[in-house]
């Protein structure tokens, strides 16, 4: 986001514990301990969750850019609501049941799998493969093969927060979830389309990749 907008930044990594939690250093930047956290040193403010450092970049320094076409501000933020408090909700209940077994003592290693194996059978799993279904729907209005911001984008062709919000649950789709769903072909386009931008081929350079194949 920050690069499409040209806004400079410097990253900050914080290693997680053997548990996988928050180390205590992050904690001390804010009481959450969670990332992403946006620490702006010329307004002095600390940002924390996802959706309110995008408002809050946009707000500031985005010079009007990333906000959608008047006709599409709600479609617009409903798109940013789902993407975290719904998409993601199922993305986080598939991560824990497929963990789970992983990290479990090896003589209870079946059990779990079985166990989580019917959590997503008869919870994730439906309740997932509707959301694909929607999301997909959506992409494919705009543009047939997906190629194309979910709402229309902003007035000059760019993305806005829709599309931020829901590149990471798609990239989860695609990536750690690929195996376990029927990933339609419009998804899939969108997510090689959006990495395909120089902005978000700058970001990796500067960031480096990650892997979501959980």
């Amino acid at each position: 986001m920050l690069e499409e907008l040209q806004v400079p930044y410097e990253i900050k990594y914080y290693q997680r514990t053997s548990q996988q939690l928050a180390p205590k250093e992050l904690r001390e930047v804010h009481p959450l301990g969670k990332s992403p956290i946006l620490t702006d040193t010329d307004r002095n403010e600390v940002i924390a969750e996802s959706g309110a450092i995008i408002d809050y970049v946009l707000k500031y320094y985005g010079k009007g850019q990333g906000l959608p076409k008047k006709d599409q501000e709600d479609a617009d933020n409903f798109w940013k609501q789902f993407a975290e408090a719904s998409f993601m909700t199922t993305v986080t209940l598939e991560l824990v049941t497929t963990l789970v077994p992983r990290q479990s003592p090896f003589y209870i290693r079946p059990l779990m799998n079985v166990i989580m194996g019917q959590l997503r059978q008869r919870f994730s799993g439906p309740d997932m493969e509707r959301k694909i279904a929607f999301s997909a729907d959506a992409l494919e209005k705009q543009s047939k093969d997906g190629r194309a911001w979910i709402v229309g984008g902003d007035s000059n062709g760019g993305p806005t927060a829709a599309d931020y919000q829901m590149l990471f649950p798609f990239e989860a789709l695609t990536g750690g979830l690929k195996d376990n769903y029927t990933i339609p072909e419009s998804i899939q386009n969108w997510v090689d389309w959006v990495h395909a931008r120089p902005a978000y081929q700058r970001a990796l350079e500067k960031g480096g990749p990650y892997d979501l194949n959980f």
